[in-house]
């Protein structure tokens, strides 16, 4: 039996549903810019961070105002409720398709900063496919907006066949996307952090750890786009209650993301406080020059790997102090 839903009801669940998320957005994003206006970290003093996760918040508050109007027209506005039905089924509505470019815009943005967190923890090279999937993404919701929404005509769903063949394959890159950007995330937080686990110096308790890395990861972004592409294969009616929402997850992911990194309590950071928390408690023959030295290339993001992996001695040959990593004695102490 297939579940119908009629468009009054799934408006206004979708509308009041988006509205829980916003409201958790504007607090976690006032919360944010503050944070931001104070805070020296160099990863996040740059400009466009701070540009795009303004630009994020004003699109998802234009998103939030576009359905209100929709409210108005959709409720207030008919005289009869065959009209009310009639509005909201017309899904090529000039409103319906704002709303498109604004989904369009705020993946951009969003996507972007996930892809910005991926460079900040490996190099330019990794992000070069993500970033040829963002704009790939980009380009099937500007075209689905542009020119396929308005050819829909009156009474037709988001699930009819021409329209749907190239939603899922929209909806499936951008998925692709993220769950390939959100591996190498999780992935390189794995490979920075085990080091320092296995010595001792593990940061804050299992769970909370596991959380930083779902939320440092856009691993809830990307859960959400398996749920919107599952149901859209499926056909599945829920969608029209979520699709709303996922506008303003969509925004909540990569600022709480921001959020992070500019209050220097991701994994990664908490790690490499740690590490080289361990490190200082080491001597140095060679006076400050190589403990700023290393306590420099923690910082600088390498692993507690590559700052312990040497020094190699050949055969038979006699360490020096310095090698060892020992504060400075008579020779006998090291036979």
């Amino acid at each position: 039996m297939t579940l119908v839903v009629l468009p009054n009801i799934s408006v206004l669940i979708s509308i009041w549903m988006e509205t829980l998320f916003y409201g958790m957005y504007v607090v976690l994003f006032f919360s944010s810019f503050f944070v931001l206006s104070r805070t020296r970290n160099a990863i996040v003093q740059s400009w466009v961070i701070r540009l795009a996760t303004v630009l994020m918040f004003c699109i998802a508050t234009t998103h939030m105002a576009v359905n209100v109007r929709r409210l108005v027209e959709g409720f207030i506005l008919p005289a009869t409720k065959a009209e009310t039905l009639a509005y909201l089924y017309d899904i090529h509505q000039p409103l319906n398709i704002v709303k498109q470019y604004l989904w369009v815009f705020n993946n951009v943005l969003a996507d972007g900063i996930i892809v910005w967190r991926l460079y900040t923890l490996w190099n330019i090279q990794v992000c070069v496919l993500p970033i040829l999937l963002l704009l790939c993404t980009t380009a099937f919701g500007l075209a689905t907006a542009t020119s396929l929404l308005p050819q829909i005509g009156a009474g037709n769903s988001i699930f009819v066949s021409h329209f749907s063949r190239f939603a899922t394959t929209q909806y499936a890159i951008s998925l692709t996307n993220n769950v390939l950007v959100t591996s190498l995330i999780s992935g390189r937080i794995w490979y920075v952090t085990r080091e320092v686990r296995a010595s001792g110096y593990a940061t804050g308790s299992d769970y909370r750890r596991a959380m930083l890395v779902v939320i440092e990861s856009g691993a809830i972004y990307a859960l959400t786009q398996v749920i919107q592409l599952a149901w859209y294969v499926a056909k599945f009616p829920g969608l029209y209650f979520v699709a709303d929402s996922f506008v303003q997850i969509m925004a909540i992911v990569p600022t709480s993301v921001v959020l992070l990194v500019a209050l220097g309590r991701t994994l990664v950071e908490e790690s490499q406080a740690a590490a080289s928390g361990a490190l200082s408690e080491m001597k140095f023959t060679s006076g400050a020059t190589k403990s700023s030295r290393t306590l420099g290339s923690m910082k600088d993001g390498y692993g507690l790997d590559r700052v312990m992996s040497g020094p190699k001695f050949k055969s038979g040959e006699r360490p020096t102090h310095s090698q060892v990593l020992l504060p400075p004695g008579p020779a006998e102490e090291l036979a």
